[in-house]
């Protein structure tokens, strides 16, 4: 009936249903008690299933992890999205950790939901893209360096080699610098992916070092200083997007 125009994919799974039940209602009783034994086994099986993957614990495969990163942001866009809806706010996720596929690198994910009034709209990340490199990563890079063991992080890092070329089969690469569209084309949300310039190994967390900073903490401008000087360039030029803030030394 879908082939032929009659069903619309929207309304196949009602008509579905529909059919099942019509077809249901015009059996004997003796075939419906025997239908609905089928269907309550059935159902006690999926329901032994579901609390088993409910109880059981997180997996420590490598595959099963990186599938788990790779699947975040189209599991997590939905909820983002409803919370918003739901509050009338804006609200931001960040996921740091080791990811498999990068050899036990730690990656920053950050998926927004809500955008700036005007044409278009601008989520947080991209109206305040100078400010997030300069002091929001920087600021969770250094609680990640906090979480994670240089050492065990090098023992994961050498474990996964032998598992890379399964994992570049089972999910695509880690993502590059920058942004990329949600999933749902009608989803608000917006997912960026940090990938960092080669650093040293002291450093532990190689996502959130922007190019042309010092490795030092200490270097980096505080947060006051950053929103003076953008204070001072939007009264200047009248911009209303972020434009480059140059670190004080």
């Amino acid at each position: 009936m879908v082939d032929q125009g009659e069903v619309s994919e929207k309304q196949k799974p009602g008509k579905h249903q529909s059919m099942q039940s019509n077809c249901y209602n015009a059996l004997l009783d003796e075939e419906k008690k025997e239908w609905m034994k089928r269907s309550e086994n059935k159902h006690t099986t999926a329901l032994v299933e579901w609390e088993a993957n409910k109880n059981r614990k997180a997996s420590s495969d490598p595959i099963e992890i990186q599938k788990c990163i790779h699947n975040l942001s189209q599991f997590m866009h939905p909820i983002l999205d409803q919370v918003v809806k739901a509050t009338n706010g804006k609200l931001t996720l960040l996921w740091g950790g080791p990811e498999p596929i990068d050899r036990g690198h730690l990656n920053v994910i950050s998926i927004c939901s809500g955008k700036t009034l005007g044409p278009g709209g601008q989520n947080f990340i991209d109206s305040e893209k100078d400010l997030y490199r300069k002091v929001i990563e920087p600021m969770y890079a250094r609680f990640l360096k906090k979480c994670y063991c240089l050492k065990a992080l090098e023992e994961l890092g050498l474990g996964l080699k032998e598992c890379e070329a399964t994992l570049a089969d089972e999910v695509e690469g880690p993502n590059t610098v920058g942004s990329k569209a949600s999933s749902s084309s009608t989803s608000l949300s917006m997912v960026t992916s940090t990938k960092p310039p080669k650093v040293k190994k002291s450093t532990i967390v190689k996502a959130t070092k922007p190019l042309g900073h010092s490795r030092r903490p200490s270097s980096l401008p505080t947060l006051s200083q950053l929103l003076a000087a953008k204070s001072a360039t939007v009264a200047q030029t009248g911009a209303t997007v972020p434009v480059q803030i140059q670190p004080t030394s």
